[in-house]
């Protein structure tokens, strides 16, 4: 996953590591986050994508009565103040979505696809 998403997303003007990546913005979290299937091992990662809009004040006010949640929304939880919802919803047949990089297979064609998911 770094290897293949971590030089990629930063030339999209994103920031992060670790499977979440900022779009910066000053009145806005826009963030993607990648999330692992439970099914993942040493072998093979499954994984979607899943996209989130957040407005920085409604975040705030939202952490105040609840700081346990962090000074930032995550982009892999639901809050019910966000636009958050998986890739493959947004997409012209709106099914989940999933892809898999199984371990010594070239990760090239699974990254293109999801970029191309993302920026088209």
């Amino acid at each position: 996953m770094k290897t293949a998403f971590g030089p990629s997303l930063p030339q999209a003007g994103f920031r992060g590591s670790g499977g979440r990546f900022e779009l910066p913005s000053q009145t806005h979290w826009v963030q993607i986050g990648f999330q692992k299937s439970f099914h993942s091992d040493a072998s093979a990662v499954h994984f979607t994508v899943n996209l989130s809009v957040v407005s920085k004040d409604e975040w705030r006010k939202h952490h105040e009565s609840r700081p346990e949640l962090g000074n930032r929304p995550s982009p892999n939880t639901g809050y019910g103040l966000a636009e958050q919802t998986r890739i493959g919803l947004i997409m012209p047949d709106r099914t989940d979505k999933w892809w898999t990089i199984t371990r010594g297979q070239d990760p090239g064609p699974i990254r293109d696809d999801v970029l191309a998911s993302l920026f088209a």
